[in-house]
């Protein structure tokens, strides 16, 4: 289990750096003028921007989630870190993607200009009724 926290520690690092090296250093929109600001959007950057997005939070919260998950253990053995049973880090795994997912579809849809608060509400609640289904599994 060191091994993949080390390596979504690493995914968080790659996505902050990526995430900022693309701010910085392009802009998402060409210089053309007589398109529509939607034709006007360079693809490759904000696909690029979107999958850094994705990286930090995916990877950033199932850091989290792991670390939730371990506290109590942590609390009952205090000689150190007990390993995660595969059951819990599936879970963390799951629920960073979700988040990491929700986040990124709210994006899309502002990148389109279709995103309103009911929007974003049903988005969201795609998300939380898959995440539901998956805990309606008895394993």
């Amino acid at each position: 289990m060191n091994f993949t926290k080390w390596m979504l520690r690493l995914m968080v690092v790659i996505g902050a750096i990526v995430f900022v090296f693309i701010l910085l250093n392009f802009s998402p929109y060409r210089n053309l003028s007589e398109k529509s600001e939607i034709e006007n959007v360079s693809i490759v950057v904000v696909l690029i921007l979107m999958v850094s997005i994705f990286v930090f939070l995916f990877s950033s919260t199932t850091l989290f989630f792991i670390w939730i998950r371990q506290r109590p253990q942590k609390r009952k053995n205090r000689k150190g870190e007990l390993p995660l049973t595969h059951k819990q880090l599936k879970d963390s795994f799951r629920q960073g993607f979700l988040i990491g997912l929700a986040a990124v579809i709210l994006l899309i849809l502002q990148l389109f200009r279709i995103l309103v608060w009911w929007d974003g509400f049903l988005a969201i609640a795609a998300i939380l009724m898959i995440e539901l289904f998956f805990l309606s599994f008895k394993e």
